[in-house]
């Protein structure tokens, strides 16, 4: 299911937060490290715009979904396991919590 559809109806307390990661998103295929109980990630792109997909499959410019630089968006449920990132060309870093 679509990283920005999971949330809806989402009956899951947001907090404690469960923890943060910086992750450098350049030419290598990146994913998040998702702690046992979280039920929600807010990803924030930094410095570069970004591709990403949450089927499993590797993004790339012709298949990948555009993440804008300085924008934030939720990831929830089963879609934080399998979300992938890959540079527009330019190395930028997503700040994940």
């Amino acid at each position: 299911m679509s990283a920005l559809t999971d949330c809806p109806g989402l009956t899951h307390p947001l907090h404690p937060i469960a923890g943060f990661e910086q992750i450098t998103v350049s030419t290598l295929v990146k994913t998040l490290t998702v702690p046992q109980d979280a039920v929600m990630a807010l990803v924030n792109v930094q410095g570069a715009d970004v591709y990403w997909r949450d089927d499993g499959t590797d993004p790339n410019h012709d298949t990948g979904m555009l993440a804008k630089q300085d924008t934030t968006f939720a990831v929830c449920g089963g879609a934080m396991g399998t979300i992938k990132f890959i540079w527009d060309d330019i190395t930028a870093a997503i700040n994940v919590s």
